[in-house]
């Protein structure tokens, strides 16, 4: 199980970063006009999250994973993990780098996980390994806390910046409708990018952790609250023959909700052997 509290905060990380990276004012602004260019509408989700503080998020995860691809953390047990019912599900509070996060696999005999990160520590429990949670050193949030000062000093010159970037990744983008995402009206965007183009991002975003791992097949929908124009939900299906077939859901809610994000207690934390 070494491995995958090892890699899971950071992949969490990396996928928070994607959603909520960007520049703009959230919040207390007035509602924006329909927007019905799907290339503006990615752009300005990107653009809406700059204030964010806080935010909850709920993933769900099916499909499959080659334990091959887990390393020897999973040697033994053969075949694919099933990933069905899976959830990751947490707060993030970004000024403060610091994060909650549970974990489930029922299909894995029941594996639970909690991660707490708060004032630059670290405290993990696997529920497979011990009753207790184990310290080590914060991970760094990096660009998604700095992303937002930065950005924010030319948004139009941001703007430009992104829709070239998405140009060159060969992004393309439909609009598909209003839905409804806890509760509110959202655009709902149909988004597709080249599998070349992911496997080099993802190379660059986990570095080693990915040496050999290449995604196939890949499709994404998008969903971008309408009343704020920030990231709502992501529905992502992938498969790769290294790794498996996974479907990911991702919601983001209350954003700049409070959030209290306390260190376990000392008797809940096991002494180092």
């Amino acid at each position: 199980m070494t491995r995958f509290s090892k890699y899971a905060v950071p992949f969490c990380a990396v996928l928070i970063a994607v959603v909520v990276g960007g520049c703009g004012k959230a919040g207390g602004s007035p509602t924006p006009s329909p927007i019905s260019d799907p290339s503006t509408l990615i752009t300005q989700s990107g653009l809406a999250v700059t204030s964010v503080q806080t935010i909850h998020f709920e993933m769900t995860l099916d499909g499959s994973i080659k334990t091959a691809a887990l390393g020897s953390s999973a040697a033994g047990l053969g075949g694919s993990i099933k990933l069905n019912g899976a959830t990751i599900s947490g707060d993030l509070d970004i000024a403060h780098q610091a994060y909650h996060l549970n974990m489930s696999m029922p299909s894995l005999m029941g594996l639970t996980a909690d991660v707490i990160q708060v004032d630059g520590s670290q405290y993990t429990k696997v529920s497979l390994q011990s009753d207790k949670y184990t310290k080590s050193k914060g991970a760094d949030f990096g660009a998604v806390a700095s992303a937002a000062p930065v950005a924010s000093a030319d948004v139009a010159k941001t703007i430009t910046q992104i829709k070239s970037a998405l140009d060159s990744a060969g992004v393309t983008a439909t609009i598909s409708g209003t839905e409804k995402v806890d509760g509110r009206d959202a655009y709902r965007l149909s988004v597709s990018m080249p599998v070349a183009k992911i496997n080099s991002l993802l190379e660059a975003a986990v570095g080693s952790a990915a040496s050999g791992i290449t995604i196939d097949s890949a499709s994404l929908d998008y969903w971008v609250y309408k009343d704020t124009l920030q990231p709502a939900k992501m529905e992502l299906s992938g498969t790769s023959a290294a790794v498996g077939n996974i479907d990911l859901v991702l919601t983001l809610t209350k954003y700049n909700e409070k959030v209290t994000i306390v260190a376990p207690s000392a008797d809940q934390i096991q002494t180092a052997q």
